[in-house]
């Protein structure tokens, strides 16, 4: 057979010509810039964003709590109010029935109500009345005499009279001066024990609390730049409000302000109402705890949005000039690394053929590292060419040599086979290393992974060093090194080291082990053991299956049946399963006889199952292989309980 042709150098040329065109390094920094750049302005966005509805939130709490707060500035004018009736009510002229000192009484109790603040003092009248609300006396007739015609009183009043419990009526125009007010009406309690049957108070004492003065409490507010509160009574009308609109008194409450407050206390229309002059509102309400009356507060929504956007802006704004100064340095920061890498292929080439070894520098580490070995690799192949004539000439030597040594191999064939019952083992020493390496390569920045590989790696060595010991365990002549472990520490360990030696063609499932009591055992020739028959299980699967080991507890009893010769005590089942081809009658009897096979020689020698047998039966156990053709092969270990 003829010589395979080296490469021309042309032929290299041509190839390196056609390859597809890779990615230059400054690309590839400024898509990692992006990729970095964007969750980043992502997440700011959606932090912006979520800043915004959470101070919208708080923005509509406060108008609300702001309702609230001014219904109970008008319940406290309210009780301010009753408070001084219910003083009057209970005096003295009152009950001996002389009106005349109690019409003096009644114009210093006015005179009281009207010394506050917000209190427009010509407008404050107190009335007397019976018990059917016909007026007595009245304030408001500066002779306190009473006048030729007398009505029914307000219900309110009446109300009063009836239960005996102050009350508030709602919006009263006066008939004559149009001037809208709220009264306050307490009963007058009856002197000595009523009649059966009659009302509990002897008629009612009742104040006018004017429009202006329950306007004046409302645009004593802080409220937001706009804003409009309105006071309304229990059927809706509405009694005052903080702009000076006379027009407003006793206008009926929007429709949707109504229905939102018959099912709620107080709360934030979720959609705008459109005002006088159709621009949209923000509306808030509350009812007042104790009159019932309702508080509403409109906003124009641009005003109550206006400094949520503001601030809104003004974080986008500090955040958009936070990502530029960052992608700025981001790209400076990229042009160096760009920079040291293009001038690497120019310093291998200057190092390389200097007369002696220099290293230049870049002024970036790693650039500086990739430029020192490509030199180095320069002056190695340079060295290996030097090497590769005199290894030529000694391959030559060394041919005739092998004829030599090929008459002499056949005498050691028996001993060959031997060895390649051990190399079988050590290979499977070899692939548990290789297995936590590039365990250890896929995960080289997590440590505690890294140390914990690492020291499977230097338990798979020792098992390495135990092949003696186990062929001397196979003679029953060894000596186990017998310690107490935990199995489904064991498992754990070997799961790691398993699943790159078997390859990804194959499903290896460890079954939980939580509760299982450690065994008596040597841990370093079960590892082995367990290695070993995975081995096996894996080569009956060259088209890929299933490889499960679990692990169950046993007791041996007396006049139990077992399996296997077993002593009496409890034992810990190891089961190792494959979805193999499994073995015959024949093959299965004979499978535990040393160097028995059915592999090819460079295999294995027939010692895995034959040792892991006599391992058991020196530990104190016993082992069993099931399999059928077709079927796949279970085999079971048996290893006594550690007291």
């Amino acid at each position: 057979m003829a010589a395979p042709r080296a490469p021309r150098q042309s032929d290299v040329a041509a190839g390196l010509a056609s390859r597809p065109r890779s990615g230059t390094l400054a690309v590839r920094l400024l898509m990692l810039v992006a990729a970095a750049a964007l969750p980043l302005l992502l997440l700011g966005m959606w932090t912006l964003w979520d800043e915004y509805w959470t101070q919208r939130a708080t923005a509509e709490r406060q108008l609300v709590e702001q309702a609230r707060s001014l219904g109970r500035l008008v319940d406290g004018e309210f009780d301010r109010t009753v408070s001084a009736l219910g003083i009057l009510a209970h005096s003295a002229s009152l009950s001996r029935g002389d009106l005349g000192d109690f019409a003096t009484e009644m114009l210093a109790a006015r005179a009281t109500l009207a010394d506050h603040d917000l209190q427009p003092k010509t407008d404050i009248r107190i009335r007397l009345l019976d018990t059917e609300g016909r007026l007595l006396r009245d304030t408001g007739l500066l002779d306190g005499s009473i006048p030729a015609a007398t009505q029914r009183g307000i219900p309110a009043a009446l109300a009063a009279i009836r239960t005996g419990k102050p009350q508030v009526s709602d919006l009263i125009v006066g008939p004559f001066t149009r001037t809208p007010f709220v009264v306050a009406i307490v009963p007058v309690p009856r002197s000595g024990s009523a009649q059966r049957g009659a009302s509990p108070a002897a008629g009612g004492l009742g104040a006018n609390i004017p429009a202006p003065t329950l306007r004046a409490i409302l645009a004593e507010a802080a409220l937001p730049r706009g804003a409009v509160a309105s006071l309304h009574d229990r059927q809706g009308r509405t009694v005052a409000q903080s702009a000076p609109d006379a027009t407003a008194t006793g206008e009926p409450l929007p429709a949707a302000v109504a229905k939102a407050a018959g099912g709620a206390d107080a709360g934030l229309l979720p959609d705008t109402v459109l005002g006088r002059a159709n621009d949209p509102l923000r509306i808030a309400f509350a009812r007042a705890e104790e009159s019932g009356f309702v508080i509403q507060v409109a906003v124009p929504e641009r005003t109550f949005l206006a400094p949520l956007h503001e601030g809104l802006f003004r974080s986008a704004m500090i955040g958009m000039a936070a990502m530029v100064l960052v992608l700025l340095l981001s790209l400076a920061v990229a042009q160096g690394i760009v920079s040291a890498f293009g001038r690497v292929p120019d310093l291998v080439r200057a190092g390389a053929r200097a007369p002696h070894p220099t290293f230049p520098r870049t002024g970036l580490r790693e650039a500086d590292e990739l430029a020192d070995a490509l030199i180095r690799s320069e002056m190695e192949l340079h060295r290996l060419n030097q090497e590769l004539e005199l290894r030529v000439a000694r391959e030559v030597e060394a041919r005739d040599e092998a004829n030599v040594r090929a008459a002499r191999a056949e005498r050691l064939q028996a001993l060959g086979q031997l060895a390649a019952g051990i190399a079988h083992d050590i290979n499977n020493v070899l692939q548990a290393i290789q297995g936590g390496a590039a365990l250890i390569e896929r995960h080289p920045g997590n440590q505690a992974t890294v140390k914990r590989l690492a020291g499977l790696i230097s338990e798979a060595v020792a098992r390495g060093s135990s092949v003696t010991r186990r062929l001397l365990a196979f003679g029953r002549q060894g000596r186990l090194r017998v310690e107490s472990v935990s199995v489904e520490e064991l498992l754990l360990t070997l799961s790691d080291l398993l699943r790159p030696a078997i390859g990804p063609g194959i499903a290896l499932e460890i079954a939980p082990t939580n509760g299982l009591p450690p065994v008596r055992t040597d841990k370093g020739q079960l590892e082995t053991v367990l290695v070993n028959l995975a081995s096996n299980g894996r080569d009956a699967m060259p088209d890929g299956g299933r490889l499960e080991i679990a692990a169950t507890l046993d007791h041996v009893l007396e006049g139990m049946p077992a399996p296997v010769p077993l002593s009496l005590g409890r034992y810990v089942c190891l089961r190792i399963t494959d979805t193999g081809s499994g073995m015959d009658a024949a093959t299965l009897a004979r499978a535990v006889e040393p160097f028995f096979t059915t592999k090819p020689i460079d295999k294995g020698a027939g010692l895995g199952l034959s040792m892991a047998k006599g391992f058991a039966e020196q530990s104190g156990g016993n082992l069993l292989i099931e399999s059928a053709p077709n079927r796949g092969t279970t085999v079971r270990l048996w290893l006594p309980v550690a007291v």
